[in-house]
């Protein structure tokens, strides 16, 4: 019987673990995660009003990728990757080195941050995994790569909230899209003697939802005593007294944006590089993408591109390595909204293309520009 074909999953999010188990029953896939468990995060708001909740967001990935898909799990952050020779540098969590994890295939979908004021994307909506953000947290004391790390920074503030309530605190959510809307409306809920304000850059909550949608949702929240304004969020005394607060809230939730984290790619494989910028950085966001940049570069195939010095684009790894999900830019495509959805789908197409599908046949080769 032929040797199983390699595949290397980088990141058990949504969209790593539908690859996973679709290609587990005729590849060795191997996953790769700085944490030890997979959290459902579009139910993560309600956590921290009812930290009971969070038991039935998480699993341990051991617990099913090895033990129920067949799979192998690797608890460590991927440091680099080389699409060259085709293996990736992983430090497991217990080791003070790194190892290389070779593979045939890569599909990378390492997500991406929420923090987009924060220099590494940390906030309250993921986890801080990585190692060098963790260096710089707001909560080095908890190691939240750990279940219990994580369950343990969740009860802290949900403390901090029942501390608030008790006193009527101010709380201002800065942004009203999704998370803001929902988030504001949970902790009016569970926690009723809070004085609440919600604060937005455009002209309505909810812009992207139809018309009657928003108008729905923006009354709800007056009707509950919920403060809305609109205007860009700045952390001064003016600002506050514009939109209407004496002086600087009790706490202050920020629920916009997003940001990339890929630090473990090359350079040349982002949207914000350039090779001609003196520090090879682009600041063109019509080119590198929301957010500052830093997302994967793609093409419709969904197969990972670097930026040569004189701007072309070739495939990296000779168009083995995949990358789905909220990590990539597709330069080609409308924008995609980082959410789960699309992101299963997009591991969907990296997994059936003509390069992954006949990978159990041995007689089936790819050359390094991807031709079969």
């Amino acid at each position: 019987m032929p040797e199983k074909r390699k595949v290397l999953v980088v990141g058990g999010g949504f969209s790593g673990l539908f690859a996973a188990a679709e290609l587990a029953a005729h590849f060795e896939v191997t996953v790769v995660d700085a944490k030890e468990y997979f959290e459902y995060t579009p139910g993560i708001l309600r956590a921290y009003v009812h930290p009971e909740q969070h038991h039935s967001l998480t699993f341990t990935y051991a617990s099913v990728l090895e033990r129920k898909m067949g799979c192998k799990f690797i608890f460590g952050e991927v440091k680099s990757i080389n699409g060259q020779d085709k293996y990736a540098l992983v430090k497991p969590m217990f080791s003070c080195t790194t190892r290389e994890v070779p593979f045939d295939y890569c599909i990378i979908a390492s997500g991406c941050n929420f923090g987009v004021m924060h220099k590494w994307g940390a906030s309250l909506w993921f986890p801080t995994i990585h190692e060098d953000a963790r260096e710089e947290s707001d909560w080095k004391h908890l190691d939240e790569r750990f279940l219990s790390g994580r369950r343990l920074h969740i009860a802290e503030e949900h403390e901090k909230l029942k501390e608030l309530n008790e006193r009527s605190g101010s709380v201002l959510v800065v942004g009203g899209g999704f998370i803001g809307v929902e988030w504001v409306t949970e902790l009016q809920h569970y926690f009723p003697n809070l004085k609440l304000h919600i604060v937005d850059s455009g002209p309505k909550c909810l812009g992207p939802l139809p018309e009657r949608a928003a108008d729905y949702c923006e009354t709800y929240m007056r009707e509950r005593g919920i403060k809305i304004s609109y205007g860009r969020y700045k952390d001064d005394p003016a600002f506050y007294k514009q939109i209407g607060i004496d002086e600087k809230p009790d706490s202050t939730f920020v629920c916009i944006g997003v940001k990339a984290s890929n630090y473990f790619m090359p350079p040349s494989t982002l949207t914000s590089y350039n090779p001609d910028a003196p520090d090879k950085k682009e600041t063109d966001p019509k080119i590198c993408g929301p957010c500052g940049g830093g997302w994967i570069r793609v093409n419709k195939k969904l197969q990972v591109l670097q930026m040569c010095e004189d701007h072309q684009l070739s495939l990296f790894g000779g168009g083995c390595i995949f990358a789905v999900g909220d990590c990539n830019l597709c330069p080609d495509l409308p924008p995609i909204p980082k959410i789960s959805y699309p992101a299963e789908e997009q591991a969907s197409h990296a997994c059936w293309r003509r390069h992954l599908r006949d990978l159990s046949r041995p007689e089936r080769c790819v050359s390094r520009d991807g031709r079969q």
